[in-house]
């Protein structure tokens, strides 16, 4: 029975890992594919127009290159974090991912999402570097912003990068609105914040 069970895990991990390498040729593919129309689309445009540039840009490039970069297979990757994922999935509490670039932060807010109660629910994700004040009033201002609603996930990217005139209203938000109540927060940062926090710069 014992090597049964090994035979069972060593096919699992074979097949894992076969399904993440077709993952990867896929994404290879697509941006391979992406590149190409990109320059037709700006051939395309310049002729229709009689000059100017167009281009296509995908929404999250990010999603791509960790898709390409991971090991072996997502599950493989994350299974060591198995237990820490899971007890997060578990409970109400926000959660903040701390990582350098290229450990896929991504990757595992979104695990923690199917784990937790929300599962089923949007992940609505901010991207923290790209928030600016005119788009950070224009979602608190949209009375139909998901934001303003209850039972989502909110994953709060790279909110070490939140510019700083902006880290205040953020949080005056989260606090005020009781954010953490109506959804499950998520947050990542590349650095320390509580380091950060200490030299006064966040």
């Amino acid at each position: 029975m014992h090597e049964q069970m090994q035979d069972l895990t060593a096919s699992r991990e074979a097949l894992m890992r076969n399904i993440a390498e077709l993952e990867r040729c896929m994404c290879t593919d697509f941006v391979s594919t992406m590149e190409q129309i990109n320059i037709n689309f700006g051939k395309t445009f310049t002729e229709l127009f009689g000059g100017g540039q167009a281009k296509l840009e995908l929404e999250d490039p990010e999603d791509i290159r960790q898709a390409q970069s991971l090991p072996a297979s997502s599950e493989l990757y994350l299974r060591p974090m198995d237990k820490l994922i899971q007890t997060a999935g578990s409970s109400a509490l926000p959660v903040l991912i701390q990582g350098a670039v290229g450990t896929h932060k991504g990757v595992v807010a979104r695990r923690i999402h199917t784990k937790s109660a929300t599962e089923g629910t949007t992940l609505m994700r901010l991207q923290c570097r790209d928030l600016t004040e005119k788009n950070w009033d224009m979602l608190l201002n949209n009375a139909a912003s998901p934001i303003h609603a209850t039972g989502y996930t909110v994953y709060l990217e790279n909110v070490d990068t939140l510019p700083k005139d902006l880290q205040q209203q953020v949080g005056t938000y989260i606090e005020d609105t009781k954010m953490t109540h109506r959804h499950r927060v998520i947050s990542s940062s590349c650095c320390d914040l509580s380091a950060e926090v200490a030299r006064g710069q966040f």
